[in-house]
């Protein structure tokens, strides 16, 4: 009887204590359950035209279908707010028709004051460029459009630009190009190693059309017409006195104003990463120029441009490139490749190996050692040091060629806030030919490629 009693207790016991595990239980699937998911039906957008909807989706990362919470929409909101289009943005949701679907409404304000325009561009083929003073106006006469003014400077190339872009299609691809520039293109030509130069003046209205054919590649089409004016004379500074020659002293052509229509076919496939540019990825581009001279023949270039950066540890890159060109024999002197120095060859001057009438062929190769000196961990480093070896060789029109060429040497990148990335590079020739410069100093923009 006293087990039984005992064992009668026990059992009590335990009836007290089961609705409480059971409550615990019940408890621990609760909070182990998920939040309710929320689904995007739809993404709404003021004001409704449709050049002002395909601006905003531009910028949201999400589509109808996907799974919002908060924190993605406050990416959303980042996302909006730092493009660049927008003076204001309002973000809220709204119930859906279905069970858990939400729908997003957007409310954005577009930017249309005038804002100047400075510091770095970039056109991968054509390398680097400062815009020393400008003005962009966006949204203006549609949602999407942007028209530019700027006065640039670049390593062959400067003048004023006034360019326009109209968008169309969601992602702001397949958009109206328009340029209508003023330019003065820097050809260089050299007496042993003293280096002349002379000014090309050209002047072109370009209307040009993108077609967006994947996620990262670009086909675009440019028609033009381009005036040409070469100048009649070369200048030198030796001494810190200006020194001029006849341009024919030197150049063996032809030096008169003409006139040009044009056609480019453009294409690039962009693989590099999107935060890291500069330490890997892959990145492909190539040029088909034709022109017809009014009146006159027509002659063609081609160009194809390969690179890939392989990241090396925490902080470090290894970027090469392969470039080829061709242009066939009518072509003017000052639309051939100008070969050596900065973007070609490092360690020889500017042109020095194109000879004064340019490079009709070309191939060249370069490679490159990158390491983050000083803010590694930031998508573009404050301080990097560079390494690199250049090799290359061009013909001229009539096949003649110093040979392979091959320069190295390194340099430093420094980051600031209004220019973006400058540097200074020292590159050293090891085939020598002649009396020609034993090292050379070249300012560099951006990255090399």
């Amino acid at each position: 009887m006293t087990d039984l009693l005992s064992g009668g207790r026990r059992f009590g016991a335990c009836r007290g204590v089961l609705p409480l595990l059971l409550g615990l239980v019940l408890v621990g699937v609760a909070v182990a359950q998920p939040s309710r998911v929320l689904i995007l039906e739809h993404i709404d957008v003021l004001p409704a035209d449709q050049d002002t909807r395909n601006l905003v989706l531009r910028y949201v990362p999400i589509a109808a279908g996907d799974v919002v919470d908060g924190a993605i929409l406050g990416e959303v909101r980042n996302d909006l707010e730092g493009s660049g289009w927008f003076r204001e943005v309002i973000l809220y949701t709204s119930r859906g028709q279905e069970p858990g679907g939400i729908v997003l409404h957007v409310e954005v304000v577009l930017d249309r004051k005038l804002r100047f325009l400075t510091g770095f561009g970039h056109e991968p083929l054509d390398g680097w460029y400062l815009s020393l003073i400008g003005v962009s106006l966006r949204n203006r006469p549609r949602a999407g459009a942007e028209w530019r003014l700027a006065s640039r400077d670049g390593y062959f190339t400067d003048g004023w630009f006034l360019e326009g872009r109209m968008c169309a299609g969601r992602d702001g691809r397949n958009g109206r190009l328009f340029e209508l520039s003023a330019q003065r293109r820097t050809w260089f030509a050299y007496e042993g190693r003293e280096e002349w130069r002379q000014e090309v003046r050209h002047f072109a209205l370009r209307l040009g059309r993108e077609f967006g054919f994947t996620p990262r590649g670009m086909l675009v089409v440019w028609l033009a017409y381009r005036g040409v004016d070469p100048d009649e004379e070369l200048h030198a500074y030796f001494d810190e006195e200006e020194w001029e020659r006849p341009t024919t002293d030197l150049v063996d052509a032809v030096i008169e104003a003409r006139n040009f229509a044009d056609v480019w076919l453009e294409g690039r496939w962009d693989g590099r990463d999107q935060v890291r540019p500069w330490r890997q990825g892959s990145w492909l581009g190539g040029r088909l120029h034709l022109a017809q001279e009014l009146p006159g023949h027509w002659y063609y270039s081609l160009e194809a441009d390969g690179r890939h950066t392989v990241a090396l540890g925490a902080v470090g890159a290894l970027a090469g490139r392969v470039r080829l060109g061709h242009v066939s024999p009518r072509a003017p002197y000052y639309d051939r490749f100008q070969f050596g120095g900065a973007s070609t060859i490092r360690g020889y001057d500017m042109n020095f190996l194109g000879g004064a009438l340019g490079a009709a062929n070309l191939v060249q190769a370069n490679l490159e050692y990158r390491l983050a000196l000083m803010g590694g961990a930031t998508p573009t480093p404050r301080l990097s040091g560079v390494l690199f070896l250049d090799t290359g060789q061009s013909w001229e029109r009539g096949g003649a060629t110093r040979g392979w060429a091959v320069g190295v040497g390194g340099g430093f990148r420094l980051r600031l806030p209004w220019v973006k990335l400058v540097g200074v590079e020292v590159g050293y020739p090891l085939v020598v030919e002649g009396d020609m410069s034993p090292f050379v100093v070249n300012m560099a923009l951006g990255w090399s490629y």
